[in-house]
């Protein structure tokens, strides 16, 4: 590949940063800040060989969500703070109870008992010592 198309690693990991890790974003961002055309598929593969660079990039996107979620919290709109609140609640709140599941501990002896009958073909019960009568 010559240098031309070749796009640097500072290259594509400025690109692949700056769209928060979105591969489709990153091959439009390319296109138009280098002039080079790259797959999707291309950039999926490269960025996925270097997983801690990869990770660093989400967790970062992650905080810029988080920091708007933050913003959002002091809107002067109550029906924008209340839907950011509950949004918060449900996904960081759930060490305090705040939840939408029903987490249900199947753990330990839950009084069931369980008895097997075995059917043969014409749905009667089979014969269990064997000996056909």
């Amino acid at each position: 590949m010559d240098a031309k198309t070749h796009l640097t690693d500072l290259e594509f990991w400025t690109a692949l940063r700056a769209c928060g890790g979105n591969y489709a974003q990153t091959r439009r961002y390319i296109k138009d800040k280098y002039g080079r055309d790259v797959t999707r598929q291309g950039i999926y593969q490269r960025a996925n060989r270097h997983k801690d660079l990869l990770d660093d990039i989400r967790e970062e996107a992650v905080d810029q969500a988080e920091e708007v979620l933050v913003k959002l919290l002091q809107s002067k709109n109550e029906a924008i703070r209340h839907k950011v609140a509950i949004d918060i609640l449900k996904h960081q709140g759930k060490h305090r109870g705040w939840s939408e599941k029903v987490q249900i501990d199947l753990s330990g002896n839950m009084g069931v008992t369980w008895t097997e009958v075995r059917v043969n073909k014409e749905n009667e019960p089979s014969d269990s010592d064997g000996d056909g009568e």
